[in-house]
């Protein structure tokens, strides 16, 4: 909230991971329903309301950062083996996009990515493979983490425009 309102025109927003949220966060108290995507927008939505500031934009990873880098199993391929990269993509097939790969402790993205992958380091290989995948890509495969991104382009383009008009208007 700090960073909030130090600067009214600048914007700030998050990027937590579902999986694991504390009890006490702002609406897992009255969270209903069993669609993970549902629940998700409802925490996006109370957390903003908590906050309580118009530049804050709320993003919750559904499940967790690990779930966008089944966009593309075969890149694991670069990190471990074709063995590896096959058995995330079976795993994969079996939900609707990588952000629904599920909420429990044994089977989280990341504890599946681990078993499958011996020495998997969350910091090293995740942001490696992430690159590898590319934007584009985990943008097509996972339509939550999209929204999040066209919301914070949106307000570059309004922004943008913003300036343009100031300046029309010094002329």
């Amino acid at each position: 909230m700090r960073q909030c309102k130090q600067d009214s025109n600048a914007y700030v927003t998050t990027m937590i991971d579902y999986y694991g949220l504390p009890k006490d966060f702002p609406g897992q108290d009255n969270v209903t329903g069993s669609e993970p995507l549902r629940k998700v927008k409802h925490l996006e939505e109370t957390f903003k309301v908590d906050i309580n500031c118009s530049n804050f934009i709320p993003y919750l990873m559904l499940y967790e950062f690990e779930g966008i880098l089944y966009s593309e199993p075969q890149a694991f391929t670069l990190w471990f083996s074709q063995k590896a990269a096959s058995a995330l993509s079976k795993e994969r097939a079996q939900f609707e996009t990588p952000e629904h790969i599920n909420n429990h402790v044994d089977t989280a993205p990341s504890k599946r990515i681990q078993k499958i992958c011996p020495g998997y380091q969350k910091p090293l290989h995740g942001t490696l493979i992430a690159l590898d995948i590319g934007l584009d890509k985990i943008r097509k495969e996972c339509h939550h983490f999209n929204n999040w991104l066209q919301h914070l382009e949106g307000l570059e383009d309004s922004m943008r425009q913003v300036k343009q008009a100031q300046d029309l208007d010094l002329e």
